[in-house]
């Protein structure tokens, strides 16, 4: 049930498999080419070592598929009514404090932006925001403004402003909701560090400490260093790096993660194959690392010039 692929839910079955396309790993795919119908044999990969049963034939089927499309566009009257219903809805807001819930009554689609800059072009939902902008940094658009009917990648729409912040050090006020949460995360770390402080003072394993805080071992095959990923954590570095700072058999201390706190124990290591072409891979990365250092280049320059960008204004 722990295959890496997932596929220990579904009785060891891959499904069908295309010729070229290597999601399960180039080696393991080139080798089940190799083989026929009832053939059954076991390979070792960089993930691991399978049991492999070619249990369907090859198919060379070439499907050829043709596509009619047609763009279906509003017209004038339905134009004309989206139009009234937005001026209606502008001329509402303006005299209604509560702008959700008059976005609710009429049944409407709210959108929200947060951290607008000057020099952006696209904000969530919109990929040409341009005129949305310049409204938002308008000297003359105060806080809890409500803009006028403003057309936008061909959809109508009805501007708020919820808050407007100075250049510079943010206020506590601005950024309230998110120490809030920030807050929050770190009184319930406290108190389940604390849970697990007094567990670990008399349980010596993992199952005994798994019993002791009434919750239950995961168990996480195939874990790499560079999928970042972690199973049943998600995306925690910190996580992954205790993990492989780990020696075997041998619990880790109390870890707190971005998404809740660990404990965890490497039962085993498998040592990974060296890169075929170490040297192609260190051009390659180079090259990367080259494209973006011209880009935080410019940037830096700009900054150190002090440099403002009012193109928005224009264009």
């Amino acid at each position: 049930a722990n295959n890496f692929d997932g596929s220990g839910t579904n009785g060891g079955s891959v499904g069908w498999i295309k010729e070229g396309n290597y999601n399960l790993g180039e080696k393991f795919t080139k080798e089940i080419f190799r083989h026929n119908q009832g053939d059954m044999y076991v390979m070792l990969d960089e993930r691991g070592v399978h049991i492999v049963k070619i249990t369907g034939g090859k198919s060379r089927k070439t499907i050829k598929v043709a596509e009619l499309t047609r763009t279906i566009e509003a017209g004038t009257e339905t134009d004309k009514e989206a139009y009234q219903k937005a001026g209606e809805f502008a001329s509402a807001a303006a005299n209604n404090k509560d702008f959700d819930k008059l976005i609710t009554d009429k049944g409407y689609i709210k959108r929200v932006a947060d951290k607008i800059q000057e020099k952006d072009k696209t904000i969530p939902g919109l990929s040409s925001a341009s005129s949305v902008i310049r409204w938002v940094y308008n000297p003359e658009t105060e806080k809890d403004a409500i803009s006028e009917v403003m057309e936008v990648d061909g959809k109508y729409l009805v501007a708020k402003l919820k808050l407007k912040r100075k250049e510079g050090t943010a206020t506590i006020e601005d950024v309230k909701d998110q120490l809030v949460v920030e807050v929050v995360k770190e009184k319930k770390a406290e108190k389940i560090t604390a849970n697990f402080e007094k567990a670990m003072t008399s349980a010596k394993s993992m199952d005994a400490l798994a019993k002791a805080l009434n919750t239950n071992v995961q168990d996480i095959p195939n874990q790499s260093f560079g999928g970042g990923y972690v199973p049943f954590a998600g995306n925690d570095l910190k996580l992954l790096g205790t993990m492989f700072g780990l020696k075997e058999k041998k619990m880790s201390p109390i870890v707190t993660g971005d998404q809740g706190i660990y404990v965890v124990e490497v039962t085993g290591k498998v040592q990974s194959p060296e890169l075929p072409n170490v040297k192609e891979t260190q051009r390659a990365m180079l090259d990367e690392v080259k494209t973006r250092a011209e880009g935080q280049i410019l940037e830096a320059l700009k900054s150190g010039a002090n440099i403002k960008d009012f193109r928005y204004k224009y264009f």
